[in-house]
């Protein structure tokens, strides 16, 4: 693994560290972008991969046996410091494009599962510490700021990568409401557009998003003790002062450790809430194709229209960081601080098996749904969304026509029947009756007499 001289490539400094962008490769239409960092500390090589759930955000790569490894934090504690970001997005297409065997990237500790931390006793003494200290930094839980407002919906299972229920999305709502404000200082920063090119099997070729990249303030609100917090507190000190008065204190060590942590708790949940950044998303989709291969076979009807529904929003917003004005960029390109928020932050597609029908998720591939319904309903997204104007220009294809099969080559024509009694005189067919007659005629029979189509059909994801 060779230094590269930084000066033969595109490079920005962020909080005195120099960053080039060296090389880009594309793995299973995953783009991935070779960056070197330079600092007092060193010369560091590592890789960072487009998101396709977080339409094309940037993340530092690392792999956990066959997954990509995203830390404790499943939105943040791998995201890529967005100044990075936008400096990798204006220059990608003029980056030099290498195609790379398992055994190259190995060599030089590419993204891949070759390199995979539980594997590593397989790697170069050099290629092993740099993908440790990879994994080491993601994991770290320095970087991750805890506050009690946003650790109690951690500690009720409200987190990213996690089903929700339209209660536990209201109740978030609520918790966040209760603490913080948004202030007026929405602020643009920077255009986003991402190329959404999924995997083979969900059909789907490219969904083009487009849209800007946004920042506004969340300022703490001052909390005061309520009457039972200051009752539980007089009763935890009062436990605490027995066990230290004890003639043998060692005796009650455990108490006394238990009886500190409950009072620390309290305190901590009315200490001022520190001023928080938060940045979002916020577009469009656009022009949506389908797989070549797949056309004359045709995805499910209902992805059809669950895409339909999604191109008619308007607009699309998700949330992808919170953190303190202070923090700034490390060795590996990611944010120094976060605030370790659960699902309050996330993404806009997620994995079937990570949606709750309850949320209304709409399943848009068969591998993916779009969890974006929830940020309308969600504090302070239902207030920004009002604030940003939105325009829908995505154009979804029609589900493709069947081909005939010989027995649609030469239909059989029907009989025609007619009931012996006038219209008025029919008596409304019974359930038997209706069935016999959808096998037929293969139609779908309705009340009020009118075939029920693809377009008046009810969604239901």
């Amino acid at each position: 693994m060779s230094v590269i001289v930084a000066a033969q490539f595109p490079t920005i400094t962020i909080d005195g560290r120099k960053f080039s962008l060296i090389k880009k490769m594309f793995n299973y239409n995953r783009a991935l972008v070779n960056i070197q960092s330079e600092s007092a500390d060193g010369i560091v090589p590592f890789w960072a991969y487009a998101s396709f759930s977080e339409v094309g955000l940037w993340r530092l790569c690392v792999y956990d046996e066959n997954q990509l490894f995203k830390g404790i934090d499943y939105a943040q504690s791998s995201l890529i410091h967005l100044d990075l970001q936008e400096f990798i997005n204006r220059n990608l297409v003029n980056l030099p494009e290498v195609v790379l065997t398992e055994e190259q990237i190995v060599s030089e500790c590419g993204c891949s599962t070759a390199t995979a931390y539980n594997i590593k006793d397989q790697l170069t003494e050099r290629c092993k510490a740099n993908v440790i200290d990879i994994y080491d930094t993601i994991e770290s839980h320095e970087r991750a700021i805890n506050i009690p407002v946003f650790q109690s919906i951690i500690k009720k299972h409200i987190t990213c990568g996690q089903p929700l229920t339209m209660a536990q999305i209201a109740n978030m709502s609520s918790i966040i409401e209760t603490a913080y404000e948004c202030a007026d200082n929405l602020t643009k920063l920077y255009p986003h557009q991402f190329e959404f090119n999924n995997r083979k099997e969900t059909g789907i070729s490219k969904i083009n998003v487009v849209g800007d990249v946004y920042r506004v303030s969340l300022i703490g609100k001052n909390i005061s003790i309520t009457d039972g917090q200051s009752k539980a507190l007089n009763e935890w000190k009062s436990k605490l002062a027995k066990a230290e008065a004890e003639a043998n204190p060692k005796k009650n060590e455990f108490n006394i450790f238990y009886y500190n942590s409950k009072i620390s708790e309290i305190l901590d949940s009315v200490k001022p809430l520190p001023n928080l950044e938060l940045y979002f998303f916020a577009g469009r989709l656009e022009n949506l194709s389908v797989e070549s291969e797949n056309v004359d076979a045709g995805l499910p009807s209902h992805i059809y229209r669950n895409l339909n529904m999604v191109c008619g929003k308007p607009l699309h917003i998700f949330p992808f960081l919170l953190t303190t004005a202070d923090s700034t960029v490390n060795h590996l390109g990611i944010y120094t601080k976060y605030v370790e928020a659960g699902a309050f932050i996330c993404k806009l597609f997620d994995y079937d098996e990570q949606c709750a029908n309850d949320e209304g998720t709409i399943k848009c591939t068969p591998a993916y749904s779009y969890i974006g319904e929830r940020y309308a309903k969600m504090y302070p997204y239902n207030q920004l969304i009002g604030k940003i104007q939105g325009q829908t220009v995505c154009v979804v294809p029609p589900p493709p026509l069947l081909k005939p099969t010989a027995s649609h080559k030469n239909p059989v024509p029907r009989k025609k029947t007619i009931s012996k009694f006038p219209v008025h005189q029919r008596k409304p067919a019974t359930r038997s009756q209706t069935k016999r007659l959808q096998k037929q005629t293969g139609m779908d029979i309705v009340k009020g007499g009118k075939r029920q189509t693809k377009r008046n059909r009810r969604n239901r994801c």
